[in-house]
């Protein structure tokens, strides 16, 4: 089961076939469809229902509830070697909020991570620009023109085909600034976040790094904080697809964030740009009541960030650096959800 602000993601059984069946049968929909067979009814959909998983694939359907109704479902799967194909629909009622990009964002935060999947197909029809703006939002680029079919169209009908890559997946709505962007970290960026976080200015302002911390070390230090749709997790920050260091947050029960920006990104605001926004996602995306930090008093700048974003200090304790001789006095500082 995922959870979103405003949905719930869950295994579809046989019960659902009635509801699902309701929302496939509206020719706006099924129109849409290749995958759905005419009629589609309960009995169809019950079908549809009992074919996934697939065996050998990668594959997972789940069905979109708001509020305890269901409104559509999401899939993954394909017979075909190469990457899995996406689809989803919804009922024509809950068009036009932004819950398709909400229900395929969460549902993609699940599957590219568990599947180890590099790259992820889509299809839509010409004639459903809704749809292809949604999946544009998601990180989708076009890479071809298609023909499809569906039993509710009498001829075959222009398709536009998509792919998203792990490496360009354009990570949740709600998360983005004014000059950044931010991606999962990758093994590939071992070599400038240990460059980064071993840096005589930098190292001793963190708590985990040591200043002979190998290559290996950050390579597996890395895939423990990989984006898996939970928390702990880390993410990379670019400007304009230039590496500019990294964010990140625990798995406590009022989670911490912890940053640290290459010296050529700082003095222009951008690690305020880069806490506004992760924190603003945070709580938004996680039922958090509230994030922490904790600055190192010899830190100015970094307690001078996160008080323009709002965190309010609430004391001051001791914390140890793997990059310092001794423990050192830190300011700890809260921003509350209310």
């Amino acid at each position: 089961m995922i959870a979103t602000p405003r949905l719930r993601l869950r295994p579809l059984t046989v019960a659902d076939a009635p509801a699902l069946a309701a929302i496939g049968e509206v020719p706006e929909v099924g129109r849409m469809m290749c995958t759905l067979r005419a009629p589609f009814d309960a009995a169809a959909a019950a079908d549809w229902i009992a074919r996934f998983p697939r065996t050998g694939r990668p594959g997972l359907r789940l069905g979109i509830e708001r509020e305890g109704k269901l409104i559509g479902a999401v899939s993954l799967g394909s017979d075909a070697e190469g990457p899995p194909s996406l689809s989803y629909f919804l009922a024509p009622a809950a068009s036009g909020q932004g819950l398709a990009s909400e229900a395929v964002q969460a549902f993609l935060d699940l599957v590219m991570p568990r599947f180890g999947l590099v790259a992820v197909l889509a299809e839509y029809f010409a004639d459903n620009p809704a749809s292809g703006k949604v999946l544009m939002k998601l990180g989708f680029r076009p890479t071809g023109r298609g023909t499809g079919r569906t039993p509710a169209r009498p001829e075959p009908a222009p398709t536009i085909l998509c792919r998203l890559d792990r490496a360009g997946m354009a990570l949740w709505p709600g998360l983005a600034s004014e000059r950044l962007s931010f991606r999962p970290l990758i093994r590939a960026d071992a070599p400038a976040f240990r460059a980064l976080v071993t840096r005589a200015d930098v190292g001793p302002m963190l708590f985990l790094f040591p200043p002979d911390m190998s290559l290996a070390a950050a390579e597996d230090f890395l895939a423990t904080v990989a984006w898996t749709a939970r928390l702990p997790f880390r993410l990379a920050i670019e400007r304009e697809g230039v590496w500019q260091g990294w964010i990140g947050v625990s798995a406590d029960a009022e989670p911490e964030i912890f940053y640290a920006l290459e010296p050529y990104a700082r003095g222009r605001g951008l690690a305020r740009e880069a806490v506004a926004a992760f924190s603003a996602f945070l709580l938004g995306r996680f039922p958090v009541p509230a994030l922490t930090a904790g600055v190192f008093t010899d830190n100015p700048a970094s307690a001078r960030v996160l008080e323009a974003c709002g965190y309010l200090r609430t004391g001051t304790a001791t914390h140890a650096s793997a990059a310092r001789p001794a423990p050192a006095p830190a300011w700890q500082y809260r921003l509350s959800r209310s």
